[in-house]
């Protein structure tokens, strides 16, 4: 996949996400999908947000 395709990918699936009422950027493997203030923040404590985690899939799948 190019990095294009894969960005238009990545942000279609957050948006259907968004519209069955998910929220990505919540923080994946915290305790009990703690959100916090900001990205900087999640990242500093060791954790992924969802989206996160969807960009590792799409580039794993090349």
């Amino acid at each position: 996949m190019t990095k294009s395709i894969k960005r238009e990918v990545l942000e279609a699936l957050i948006e259907k996400w968004r519209e069955k009422g998910a929220r990505p950027e919540i923080v994946d493997g915290s305790p009990e999908g703690q959100e916090f203030e900001n990205r900087r923040e999640a990242e500093r404590q060791g954790y992924r947000t969802c989206a996160d985690q969807l960009n590792v899939l799409l580039e794993i799948l090349g």
